[in-house]
Formats: C-alpha cells, structure tokens, sequence
C-alpha cells in the first residue's frame, strides 16, 4: 500500500491491523521516514544513507555526469561474510537495502561506470541497530478454566465446535485438571467448548464455554519504497479469513488518517 501526500523529512509512525467485520487483530507497527528535497551543495555528500524500516535503508549518491552505463553497489558486513554485489541502471541514484542483520557494521561501495572508465562515487558506513523483530502471535489458542472435581471423575474430554461451522477439536485431559490452553484452533473463530468429566462409564457436563479466538496481525511490515511524499509499505497477510485492513498513520501537525484496505491485498505500490 503507498501513503500519499506526505511530508519530506518527517518520520511518521505506522500501524496496521487486519479485521473481521468490527473486530480488528493486534497492531503491527513501524517507523518510517520520508527523504528530504535535495539541494546540491559544494558541502553536500557524494552517498548517504537513511534508515527506513528494521534492518531496511535507503542509499543514495549523487548522479555521475556522463555516459554512466550502471552503478555497482558492493555492501558486506565488517564482521565477515559474503560480499553482495548489486547493478542499478545508470539514470537511478538510489537502492533499497533490505534484511540487513542487526547489530551489524555494512561497508557500502558505490562505482559508477561507463564505457572507458569506472568512477568511485563514494563509500558509506552502515551500523544497524540492535532491536528484533516484534513476536508474532499465532492466535490459534484458547485459554479455559472449570471447576475442579478431583475425586468424581477419572479424567475430562474438552470438545471445541466452531459456532459457524468447521473441524470440530477434541482433547482429553487428566482428572487433576481444572483448565487447557486449546491448541489448533481456527484464528478469529468463535467457538461452542464443552467440559465433560467422566466417570462409570460416561461423560457428565462440567462446563459449557465460548471463547473466541484472536485474529492474528498482518506480519512482516515493511518499508519497500520512500521519496519526498510517499511511503509504500509491503506485509505477510493474516492466516485468518479477514475483511480488510485498517492502516493508520500520524500526520504531521495534523493528526492521524486511517485508510481501509480490502484484502487479500499484501502490498499496492
């Protein structure tokens, strides 16, 4: 999805969540910032680097004046490891890096070259920072409790139905039980849970329960493209049977929007 009619050089913070119907997942969220309006200087650098997203930056260098045929971009991490090599036509001045590891010092080498001749651009420091990646949750759990009743039943079946039809789930559990965390369950199901304890040779009610599952969050947001007044952003979608997306942004100076994104959409740049 791209977020239009942005300022330049203002960070804006992101959240997206997937819905069903009024219901909306956890919140994935994401910093990003938008490039400022370059002026050229005497003082200005020949490369630069922007932090775009987790382990995600932008390099831009200054265009070579010439027949320039590509770019050859050369990034590799200090601590050791394969160096990556990467050629850009010669009428773009700037890449995405994207997954860099955290924690990390990337040396970048920026070349231009042309028919006779290769032109060094400039070389860059890139240290990435040290945070991780949110958790996702899977949401296909449920939490219950019932009311113990350690010397009148042998053991307890616990049966989970979706209330609008699916796989019907069965456990059973041991007489000293008085609560199951459900697992395999369908995300964003509301489900019928009955509690059974047995005992001379049948099944007793215990407990009849609802419980609704979470609807787990989009994954992966990420930053795949930024300038002056555009974000475009780039997400795993949900496991969930969903409605939409709800996407929220702060505005600078002016609040927050809300955009609405019918799926199965994971990107729209």
């Amino acid at each position: 999805y791209t977020i239009p009619n942005l300022n330049p050089q203002t960070t804006y913070s992101i959240q997206l969540s997937a819905h069903v119907n009024n219901t909306l997942s956890e919140p994935v969220s994401i910093t990003a910032r938008t490039q400022p309006v370059h002026t050229r200087t005497g003082s200005e650098p020949n490369i630069s680097s922007q932090k775009l997203g987790f382990g995600n930056y932008s390099v831009g260098w200054r265009s070579v004046q010439g027949p320039v045929q590509y770019y050859r971009v050369i990034y590799v991490r200090r601590s050791g490891g394969n160096t990556t090599q990467i050629s850009v036509p010669g009428r773009v001045n700037e890449i995405l890096l994207n997954n860099l590891n955290p924690a990390e010092v990337y040396d970048v080498t920026i070349t231009a070259v042309l028919p006779n001749q290769e032109i060094v651009v400039g070389n860059l420091e890139i240290s990435t920072s040290a945070e991780s990646q949110p958790t996702e949750d899977s949401s296909r759990s449920a939490w219950i409790e019932w009311e113990q009743h350690p010397f009148m039943f042998t053991s307890y079946r616990i049966t989970a139905i979706p209330v609008t039809g699916g796989q019907t789930h069965r456990w059973e559990v041991g007489a000293g039980e008085s609560n199951a965390r459900l697992s395999d369950l369908e995300p964003g199901t509301l489900y019928n849970i009955l509690v059974e304890g047995f005992t001379n040779g049948q099944y007793v009610t215990v407990a009849d329960i609802q419980r609704r599952t979470d609807i787990d969050p989009p994954s992966n947001l990420r930053i795949i493209k930024s300038n002056t007044n555009v974000i475009g952003l780039h997400w795993n979608p949900p496991k969930s049977n969903i409605t939409g997306y709800s996407l929220t942004y702060q505005l600078d100076g002016r609040g927050t929007e809300t955009a609405y994104i019918p799926p199965p959409r994971s990107t729209d740049v």
